[in-house]
């Protein structure tokens, strides 16, 4: 459709709408010939949406293009910290009806716009946990923008806090929770480093899977 027009204030009353209007907090961001993946205005913002239909995936196109060369059909991939399921949705095309995805996240204020987004594709499975170093239980630091959640509180603004699951990838290995990844992908707002110390015999073995991961600096900072 055409653009929208710009009025005076038009953004303010555009936000004002998305946090009072219940149908705008899971909408349907169309990709090219995909299945739509659900978003929550409050938190993406309402320029995704002013923006939709997009040609391409519009999260990280860099990692994007960099997935599409690592991901093979048959491939069982686990996507750590998921957000909106822009990756997950990639991977399950990637990786086709004879592969699986097992994606993980633990922060439940996105929970009705993932399962309304990977609902439609019947090789990834969500997994409602934080995967790091230890088992039981942890603080996840939710910010305004909670698909910045994580189980460091770095961000220097005001949180809420929430107790979330944790689990040690070796364990969910080893006791047949999980088969064994191709491609592992981490992006868990400077926790990586958790999460890989929880998984020390599978990237110690001769079958270790490809990984890819964010590293950003703040955050590390906060790792301990």
């Amino acid at each position: 459709g055409s653009p929208l027009p710009r009025v005076p204030g038009g953004w303010r009353a555009g936000e004002l709408a998305v946090r009072l209007l219940g149908p705008l907090h899971r909408v349907g961001i169309r990709v090219a010939d995909w299945d739509p993946v659900y978003v929550d205005l409050r938190i993406s913002g309402g320029e995704c949406l002013v923006q939709s239909p997009f040609a391409a995936l519009p999260h990280e196109p860099l990692m994007q293009a960099r997935f599409t060369r690592l991901v093979n059909p048959g491939d069982t991939v686990f996507d750590v910290g998921v957000s909106f399921g822009y990756h997950s949705m990639l991977f399950s095309r990637l990786a086709g009806p004879t592969g699986e995805v097992k994606s993980f996240e633990p922060n439940a204020a996105l929970y009705p716009c993932l399962q309304s987004t990977l609902a439609q594709r019947p090789n990834v499975t969500l997994h409602r946990v934080a995967l790091g170093d230890d088992t039981g239980t942890i603080s996840l630091f939710v910010p305004a923008d909670s698909s910045m959640a994580s189980v460091l509180d770095w961000t220097g603004e005001p949180t809420r806090e929430i107790v979330c699951d944790q689990r040690r990838l070796d364990d969910l290995l080893l006791d047949g929770t999980l088969p064994r990844p191709d491609v592992l992908k981490v992006d868990v707002e400077g926790a990586e480093a958790r999460v890989f110390a929880g998984a020390r015999g599978m990237l110690d073995a001769d079958d270790a899977p490809i990984v890819v991961f964010e590293e950003l600096a703040v955050p590390a900072r906060y790792a301990g």
